[in-house]
């Protein structure tokens, strides 16, 4: 009989499921999902190669299942970033924040696109999982209409274009050159939505990394750079 971990049979699962989890977000970061197998997670898992069957039936399974522990987690870590904060403006820029430093905490790492590795029944259950969170987004935009803040425009399409300003950027793994990137598209996306610009100020280059940036200098990390952190929107709802 496999030892038990932790207090009690369902704390044993959880815990075994959590591993399980971990293991499959660590290695999309190397690989593609169709390249991987049951017995390959399981290992990373430091999971019996028979015992992950007791957990999920199949691979598209536990990615289902991982996919919904990850959503959960960073709606409620989102939720609680918004608590207490009245201002729709300053709730859109945390949500934009929150979404470029998705990846440096959680394992939906945008550079896998999951949508082209798995069956057509599990896309449409995996696109599910998102909506939760582009209510949040829908909601502080609705205030911001309400409060005239922002003009009014279609929720559907301000919705797209946010994320789509989000999705998969290269984002410097420095601090000072992350946060003066971050106030940037911050500034870039309010403005698109209708923000006037003494509401949604560029960053002060000077201030925040003690040099002036170009309007020709990219922010961006270079994709060979080692010094640089892929973050942005989930695999799922990343443009195609």
């Amino acid at each position: 009989m496999p030892k038990i971990i932790g207090q009690n049979l369902a704390d044993h699962r959880q815990q075994i499921r959590e591993r399980l989890f971990t293991a499959l977000g660590d290695l999309l970061h190397e690989r593609s999902f169709q390249s991987l197998t049951m017995a390959e997670i399981a290992a990373a898992a430091g999971v019996g190669r028979t015992a992950v069957y007791n957990h999920f039936d199949d691979k598209e399974s536990l990615l289902l299942a991982f996919m919904s522990y990850e959503t959960r987690r960073y709606s409620s870590h989102l939720r609680e970033c918004l608590a207490g904060i009245d201002d729709p403006l300053q709730k859109l820029r945390v949500y934009i924040r929150e979404q470029l430093i998705l990846g440096a905490t959680y394992h939906l790492t945008p550079e896998t696109n999951l949508r082209q590795q798995v069956s057509t029944r599990t896309i449409q259950e995996l696109s599910s999982h998102g909506h939760e969170i582009e209510n949040v987004l829908s909601h502080i935009l609705e205030e911001a209409m309400a409060a005239r803040v922002i003009p009014t425009h279609n929720l559907m399409v301000c919705i797209s274009l946010v994320n789509g300003c989000l999705a998969g950027r290269r984002m410097p793994s420095d601090l000072e050159a992350r946060e003066y990137l971050i106030q940037a598209i911050q500034a870039f996306i309010l403005r698109g939505l209708g923000v006037a610009a003494s509401a949604a100020p560029l960053p002060d280059a000077r201030a925040i990394l003690g040099h002036p940036v170009a309007i020709t200098q990219s922010p961006f990390a270079p994709a060979e750079s080692d010094a640089a952190l892929t973050m942005g929107i989930c695999p799922v709802h990343q443009p195609a």
